[in-house]
């Protein structure tokens, strides 16, 4: 008996959204952290069978006319370029969708003494293409929220390339630490641990260059007025 009740319902449920439509629905939709996924590709789907594909607003937001009894299929598609596949059932209890396979990426980029890299261009790459680009702050960091996959990071800086792999997992916080051949900053100048040392040995060199120049000097003055005194005598 129950089972033909479920059969009548399913057989009478396309009428019953056809018949019942809502004017509009408004879908807001957001990753793990409450980031806006503005500028993702969404399909929705009504109950009479009716599908679309749409970008999200920059506010994160998707506005579907004429919606049978409020109810919405809705499938993130993918973000940023970035397959994300993830599909939730929409009704006026939960207008906000959160996207559980977004997660966030944090790079790290460091110099030869462990000190932080401020400027280094960061760019992050998903089977090959670019998706997201960006510069470290003072502290040498870069964040960023993305779907759920691996991907490579490239850190340039001076003329230094470096990369690695990580992968960003759904909820949670992937970790790229990379680290430039940069011992300090002279002038503006970057420079690597050998030629801070080679500057050192150099400048060192110089000053005894220079002492023993000094000297020579200073004795050959001295020699100079000893013979002045004895012939003057």
């Amino acid at each position: 008996m129950r089972r033909l009740a479920l059969l009548l319902v399913a057989a009478l449920l396309p009428a019953l959204a056809l018949a019942e439509p809502v004017a509009s629905k408004a879908v807001t939709i957001v990753g793990w952290g409450g980031v806006s996924l503005k500028g993702a590709i969404i399909r929705v789907e009504k109950l009479d069978g009716t599908s679309m594909t749409v970008t999200l607003d920059p506010q994160g937001k998707v506005v579907v006319r004429e919606v049978p009894l409020g109810i919405l299929k809705v499938t993130i598609v993918s973000w940023k370029g970035v397959p994300v596949d993830y599909t939730v059932t929409v009704t006026s209890s939960n207008a906000t969708v959160v996207c559980p396979k977004i997660g966030k990426l944090f790079v790290a980029v460091k110099g030869a003494a462990g000190q932080p890299i401020e400027g280094a261009e960061v760019k992050v790459l998903y089977e090959g293409k670019l998706v997201e680009a960006g510069t470290t702050d003072k502290g040498g960091s870069f964040t960023t929220y993305l779907p759920e996959a691996e991907y490579t990071v490239i850190a340039e800086y001076a003329g230094r390339r470096v990369s690695t792999t990580v992968k960003v997992p759904g909820s949670g916080t992937g970790k790229a630490n990379l680290s430039v051949d940069v011992f300090m900053v002279v002038g503006g100048l970057p420079l690597t641990y050998t030629e801070v040392v080679g500057i050192l040995i150099g400048l060192a060199v110089a000053v005894i260059v220079l002492f023993v120049i000094a000297y020579e000097y200073s004795a050959w003055r001295r020699k100079r007025l000893v013979k002045r005194v004895v012939a003057r005598a």
